[in-house]
């Protein structure tokens, strides 16, 4: 049975969206599967048009996600949905412990469907 969504705190989304908005590449790490499956779904888009679109979905008050506790790494993770260009994409982020460094896990279509 999937986790129930819930609000995003927004103490989390005002870090997360502070660090991608400063843009510092060692404030920002992404995987290689998030960082290829950007360039597959948006080859023609840069990496921080990529930060904006995930800055901009977390201005929404009613964003709703669900916190993954299973991470290896530690820190606050969420996994949640945005859309940018006319696509539905799943984002996972955690903001690490020190509020200073956030991981992009994933940025991708759905791959298991339209719910988390």
């Amino acid at each position: 049975m999937a986790n129930p969504t819930e609000r995003i705190p927004n103490e989390w989304k005002q870090s997360v969206r502070r660090i991608l908005r400063q843009g510092r590449p060692n404030d920002i790490f992404v995987t290689r599967t998030a960082r290829e499956d950007w360039a597959a779904y948006f080859p023609e888009q840069w990496d921080y048009q990529r930060n904006d679109a995930i800055s901009k979905a977390l201005e929404a008050s009613n964003l709703r996600g669900i916190r993954i506790t299973t991470m290896r790494d530690p820190g606050e993770t969420w996994e949640f949905f945005i859309h940018h260009s006319g696509h539905k994409l799943y984002v996972k982020i955690n903001l690490r412990p020190d509020g200073k460094l956030i991981i992009l896990y994933s940025i991708h279509p759905p791959r298991k469907g339209d719910k988390l």
